[in-house]
């Protein structure tokens, strides 16, 4: 589990930004890498308008892994993944709202 009071952890909350570390480096981010084998990592928020969600982290073996591509990749993926996550809760409300007045 991740420790919500890092400071990586907060950066990424806070600011709704990713946070990307290409190499094992001394720095307030060494904490997104998740396991000692792992060279680079980057952490990514799920949010909607109403509400953050939670963060995708994501490590690799290689160092310099998430290059542009993989980051706008994963980016969108991000993304899309928060607003499929919002529209499954509506559709569940919706669901117990009908049920609530159909009884």
């Amino acid at each position: 589990t991740l420790d919500p009071q890092t400071e990586w952890v907060q950066f990424v909350e806070e600011c709704e930004e990713a946070a990307l570390l290409l190499e094992p480096q001394p720095g307030p981010f060494m904490g997104l890498l998740l396991h000692p084998d792992m060279h680079s990592g980057i952490a990514l928020p799920i949010y909607t308008q109403a509400a953050k969600l939670g963060l995708l982290v994501l490590n690799a073996r290689a160092p310099l892994f998430y290059n542009r591509e993989r980051f706008q990749f994963l980016d969108s993926f991000a993304k899309l993944a928060g607003g499929l996550l919002h529209n499954a809760r509506l559709f569940r409300e919706l669901k117990e709202y009908l049920a609530r007045i159909e009884a």
